[in-house]
């Protein structure tokens, strides 16, 4: 009683070294697969998108107004419709709901930066755009996998009255529909529109 044979205590040379190592690659790999989370969750939560539907469809001026904006994917606005209504230096592109209609838009994902500088060009600060949020299904480009996703949208008071655009306007807007393939009839139908403008005495 008592007595253990050495034979069966001791390890083979060298594994006490091979076991230490082992741990301690065991705690690096957990350490940086944790931290690794932890930042793509905080990315996550720190992203911000915006739901572009008219102009900003256009890629060129996209890039030149907010040149850190990245595509994410496109999507679909269901029961709204598109109308052209008064701005500060013309009649630009909103949407109003509708039931039946639909108003394809891109998302893309922006930086604070962006942001203002969208803010500045739609007019928030005059009251021409409200700035709201909307959660859409978007396909993403990177994967082609649908993903909820809310993002920043600028939308028209609705006692904006309706009324045409000018062509380049029209033009920027045409391209951008181009850039995503989407139907350029639902762009049309909208400036078909503004020869029946509403009723209302609007700004």
């Amino acid at each position: 009683p008592g007595y253990t044979d050495d034979r069966f205590q001791r390890s083979p040379p060298g594994a006490e070294n091979k076991m230490l190592r082992l741990c301690r690659f065991s705690t690096v790999f957990n350490s940086f697969k944790k931290n690794s989370l932890l930042s793509n969750k905080d990315k996550t939560m720190n992203d911000k998108f915006y739901i572009a539907y008219g102009s900003n469809l256009n890629k060129a001026q996209m890039a030149e107004r907010c040149p850190k904006a990245e595509i994410v994917g496109t999507a679909e606005i269901m029961d709204y419709q598109l109308l052209f209504k008064k701005s500060k230096s013309g009649y630009y592109l909103t949407i109003e709901k509708k039931a039946g209609s639909v108003v394809p838009v891109a998302v893309w994902k922006i930086s604070q930066e962006d942001e203002a500088t969208l803010d500045m060009y739609e007019g928030v600060a005059g009251k021409w755009y409200k700035k709201t949020e909307m959660k859409l299904s978007v396909k993403c480009v990177a994967d082609s996998q649908i993903r909820e996703i809310t993002g920043l949208i600028y939308i028209k008071p609705k006692e904006h009255k309706i009324g045409r655009p000018n062509a380049r306007y029209m033009n920027t807007c045409l391209q951008g529909y181009r850039d995503f393939g989407f139907d350029e009839n639902i762009l049309k139908e909208a400036e078909e529109l503004c020869s029946n403008p509403d009723s209302s005495s609007g700004i």
